[in-house]
Protein backbone atom coordinates (compact mmCIF):
# COMPACT_ATOMS: atom_id res chain seq x y z
CA UNK A 1 0.00 0.00 0.00
CA UNK A 2 1.32 3.35 -1.15
CA UNK A 3 1.44 6.19 1.40
CA UNK A 4 0.00 8.53 -0.48
CA UNK A 5 -3.71 6.36 -0.14
CA UNK A 6 -3.24 7.48 3.84
CA UNK A 7 -2.96 11.49 2.61
CA UNK A 8 -6.24 10.98 0.58
CA UNK A 9 -8.13 8.92 3.36
CA UNK A 10 -7.42 12.20 5.28
CA UNK A 11 -8.09 14.56 2.72
CA UNK A 12 -11.35 12.74 2.22
CA UNK A 13 -12.40 12.89 6.00
CA UNK A 14 -11.52 16.57 6.18
CA UNK A 15 -13.59 17.89 3.41
CA UNK A 16 -16.70 15.74 4.52
CA UNK A 17 -17.06 16.23 7.76
CA UNK A 18 -16.54 19.42 7.13
CA UNK A 19 -19.44 19.64 5.08
CA UNK A 20 -21.47 17.85 7.79
CA UNK A 21 -20.68 20.57 10.29
CA UNK A 22 -21.13 23.25 8.40
CA UNK A 23 -24.89 22.02 7.07
CA UNK A 24 -25.67 20.70 10.32
CA UNK A 25 -24.01 22.46 12.80
CA UNK A 26 -23.94 19.80 15.64
CA UNK A 27 -24.84 21.17 19.15
CA UNK A 28 -23.62 19.95 21.32
CA UNK A 29 -21.11 17.64 19.44
CA UNK A 30 -21.22 13.90 19.46
CA UNK A 31 -19.19 11.85 21.88
CA UNK A 32 -15.64 11.05 22.14
CA UNK A 33 -16.44 7.33 20.78
CA UNK A 34 -18.96 8.44 17.76
CA UNK A 35 -16.34 10.80 17.18
CA UNK A 36 -13.87 8.69 16.60
CA UNK A 37 -16.30 5.77 14.79
CA UNK A 38 -16.86 9.14 12.16
CA UNK A 39 -13.59 9.45 11.63
CA UNK A 40 -12.35 6.10 11.22
CA UNK A 41 -15.45 5.25 8.91
CA UNK A 42 -14.58 8.69 7.31
CA UNK A 43 -10.37 8.02 6.83
CA UNK A 44 -11.28 4.37 5.59
CA UNK A 45 -13.64 5.56 2.96
CA UNK A 46 -11.12 7.97 2.02
CA UNK A 47 -9.09 5.27 1.38
CA UNK A 48 -10.92 3.02 -0.46
CA UNK A 49 -12.02 6.04 -3.14
CA UNK A 50 -8.67 6.12 -3.54
CA UNK A 51 -8.01 3.05 -4.27
CA UNK A 52 -11.20 2.37 -6.01
CA UNK A 53 -10.07 5.66 -8.64
CA UNK A 54 -6.51 3.90 -8.60
CA UNK A 55 -7.90 0.21 -9.98
CA UNK A 56 -9.98 1.91 -12.37
CA UNK A 57 -7.55 3.56 -14.58
CA UNK A 58 -3.50 2.72 -15.15
CA UNK A 59 -3.16 6.36 -15.03
CA UNK A 60 -5.22 8.62 -12.76
CA UNK A 61 -5.79 12.24 -12.73
CA UNK A 62 -4.85 13.42 -9.16
CA UNK A 63 -8.31 15.43 -9.26
CA UNK A 64 -10.20 12.40 -9.94
CA UNK A 65 -8.18 10.53 -6.75
CA UNK A 66 -9.11 13.72 -4.31
CA UNK A 67 -12.85 13.75 -5.70
CA UNK A 68 -13.07 9.61 -5.16
CA UNK A 69 -11.41 9.66 -1.82
CA UNK A 70 -13.93 12.82 -1.05
CA UNK A 71 -16.35 10.64 -1.93
CA UNK A 72 -15.89 7.30 -0.55
CA UNK A 73 -15.68 9.40 2.82
CA UNK A 74 -18.89 10.66 2.44
CA UNK A 75 -20.67 7.50 1.80
CA UNK A 76 -18.98 5.92 4.21
CA UNK A 77 -19.70 9.10 7.10
CA UNK A 78 -23.28 8.94 5.67
CA UNK A 79 -23.97 5.01 6.63
CA UNK A 80 -22.32 5.78 10.26
CA UNK A 81 -24.58 8.73 10.88
CA UNK A 82 -27.29 6.78 9.61
CA UNK A 83 -26.68 3.18 11.81
CA UNK A 84 -25.13 4.71 14.74
CA UNK A 85 -27.34 7.25 16.32
CA UNK A 86 -24.87 8.29 18.97
CA UNK A 87 -22.94 10.23 15.98
CA UNK A 88 -26.35 11.78 14.81
CA UNK A 89 -25.35 14.56 17.52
Amino acid sequence: MQPWWLVYGVVGWGFSSWLIVFFSKPDPGPDPMAWVAGSLAGIIGGVLGAAVAHASSSDPMPLLVIVSAIAGAAVLLGVTRTFLPRTRR
